[in-house]
């Protein structure tokens, strides 16, 4: 019960996320062989300030959106998305990517309590994940970090350094 409504927050997060303003989001970016990894760290009084008071609870998570796509239009991207490889990454996706992202926050090693998949439809090149690990009190400085399974690029981190 617990994790449907972790679900069920995280997914309005999802949604609110993409009608708001984004001021208060961190973001970075890295190539590695020609794929585009963007990641956007997002705190919840952002939206909070949107919504009802009823979302107090979210504010115990660290938000990403991880955005992954590559400039050329022909390109191991566009293999992704051919029926078969996109099976297997809807597998993956489903049974074992949730392993392949960490946050460190000082000395603790935390799995994301929640990873979603943005379905694009094969509209775009470019897959966009929304991932939330629990938050960890009086840390400010943060790292989210992807094994890149899809590509086969390695661990791909990204630093951040949180205001009070």
């Amino acid at each position: 019960m617990k994790s449907m409504a972790v679900l069920n927050k995280f997914l309005l997060a999802s949604i609110l996320f993409y009608g708001c303003g984004k001021s208060d989001s961190l973001k970075k970016e890295k190539v590695i062989d020609n794929i585009k990894y963007q990641v956007e760290y997002f705190d919840m009084h952002t939206l909070k300030s949107n919504v009802q008071d009823s979302l107090y609870k979210m504010e115990d998570l660290h938000y990403y959106r991880i955005s992954i796509s590559e400039d050329k239009k022909e390109g191991r991207m566009k293999d992704l998305f051919k029926a078969g490889n996109y099976n297997k990454l809807l597998s993956y996706v489903n049974e074992r990517i949730n392993k392949d992202f960490k946050q460190f926050a000082g000395t603790d090693e935390t799995f994301p309590v929640m990873v979603h998949f943005e379905p694009n439809y094969k509209i775009t090149n470019t897959l966009v994940f929304m991932v939330a690990f629990e938050k960890v009190k009086g840390i400010n400085d943060l790292t989210m970090e992807f094994n890149d399974n899809i590509f086969n690029n390695g661990t791909v981190k990204f630093n951040y350094k949180l205001t009070s």
